[in-house]
């Protein structure tokens, strides 16, 4: 947390929509092994260095074998796991109260939160005013479209600039409008910028389509529930969507939870699964965590 950009370390794998829904299977294997190519680089780079000159990439072994050695293919192993925390403004007040410096949040009257779905998630957003002692906003929008929606002050969630862009909630997968009271992607239309046109953006935020209105009269658009969760984290278990952010939701709402992990993984008889660990304060909360769960 709060180092430079520069020490910061990501791999980004690309691929063509429609193969890696049509062959799942087959991505999941290119993905393994990608990640245990990676592994073996950091972890046994002297063999790694010799199938480099097996298979006529390079024909220096000690070349290849310090260019492995000298890549940081093993450096996030050195890394704390709390520095991948999903909500940035909770794990920022445990610091505070590790570091005994709670006294330098008084004066926080508000936490505008952005980038995750956190401040949309009652749960969530709960425990963040409880924390701060402070007014937790949320603050939607795309580098591609900029700022596409305001928080409600009134009533929580978030309204749509609607004077500024076209707003559709379509399904991921067919780009058909969904149902009312179904969840899909928002996908916006700049109807403001000239240099950069952004015509039907698929923004990867998850939405409920709904046309409730806003009780305190506001004009806009009104999402009650805000952006629940990505496109991109979603995974079909047993032919259901599942988003992170709903598990995530769950947990918080079990009072004395702690920190939690979700693992997605796949049986040997390729049936997809899912592993919820969380730190509970009593064998209750884990019984009405359970409840919870099996009425998502």
């Amino acid at each position: 947390v709060d180092r430079p950009w520069s020490q910061y370390f990501c791999c980004v794998i690309v691929g063509r929509r429609d193969f890696v829904r049509k062959n799942p299977v087959a991505t999941k294997r290119a993905l393994r092994a990608i990640l245990k190519g990676a592994d073996l680089c950091g972890l046994e780079p002297e063999r790694a260095a010799r199938s480099l000159v097996a298979k006529g990439f390079t024909q220096s072994y000690d070349y290849a074998a310090q260019t492995m050695k000298d890549l940081p293919y093993g450096k996030w192993r050195e890394y704390d796991p709390e520095d991948t925390v999903r909500f940035y403004a909770l794990r920022l007040h445990e610091v505070a109260v590790e570091q005994r410096m709670e006294q330098a949040l008084d004066s926080i009257q508000a936490v505008v939160c952005t980038g995750e779905p956190g401040a949309s998630m009652p749960a969530v957003r709960d425990q963040i005013e409880t924390r701060w002692g402070a007014r937790c906003l949320d603050h939607a929008g795309a580098s591609e479209v900029g700022s596409f929606a305001y928080p409600c002050a009134t009533d929580g969630g978030l309204h749509l600039f609607e004077d500024e862009f076209i707003c559709e909630i379509l399904d991921p997968a067919t780009g058909e409008p969904v149902p009312e009271g179904t969840a899909g992607e928002l996908v916006m239309t700049a109807l403001a910028r000239t240099g950069f046109p952004a015509i039907r953006y698929r923004t990867g935020d998850v939405v409920v389509n709904t046309q409730e209105r806003c009780p305190a009269g506001h004009e806009d658009r009104w999402l009650p529930g805000g952006i629940v969760g990505r496109t991109d984290d979603m995974a079909i278990i047993r032919g259901m969507n599942v988003y992170p952010s709903a598990v995530e939701e769950a947990v918080r709402r079990v009072s004395g939870s702690g920190e939690f992990r979700i693992t997605f993984y796949s049986e040997p008889s390729g049936m997809d699964e899912i592993k919820l660990e969380v730190e509970l304060e009593e064998g209750k909360a884990a019984r009405e965590l359970q409840d919870t769960m099996r009425k998502q």
